[in-house]
């Protein structure tokens, strides 16, 4: 029988050899799960002082007709008074106006 208990015995050190292994294992996957959030999560802050603007200078009588976002741009498509269309797209991780598109008609051929 001692042969026999001492050979359960070191199964169960090997056991206990693993579930230790595996557990050492899992505390730091979790810790590096948790770094990765906070890494990625910090590369997305706009830089200090480069806020977006609170308020854009327009003719008077200009109205939004749209606005969509995508990957930190966000297109504004506006109509002047006179008639005309005009497409603003500003980088919101910076706050700078990208591109001014002015639309107008196409002409007949």
């Amino acid at each position: 029988m001692p042969a026999r208990q001492a050979g359960q015995a070191r199964k169960l050190l090997i056991l206990r050899g693993i579930v230790i292994v595996l557990g050492v294992l899992l505390v730091l996957s979790f810790i590096a799960l948790v770094a990765g959030i906070f890494v990625k999560g910090a590369g997305k802050r706009p830089p200090a002082g480069q806020q977006l603007p609170e308020t854009m200078a327009m003719p008077a009588g200009t109205t939004i007709q749209s606005m969509a976002s995508s990957r930190g741009e966000l297109a504004v498509a506006l109509r002047h008074p006179d008639g005309t269309h005009e497409i603003l797209v500003i980088d919101t991780r910076r706050g700078r106006l990208l591109r001014r598109i002015r639309l107008a008609p196409a002409t007949a051929q």
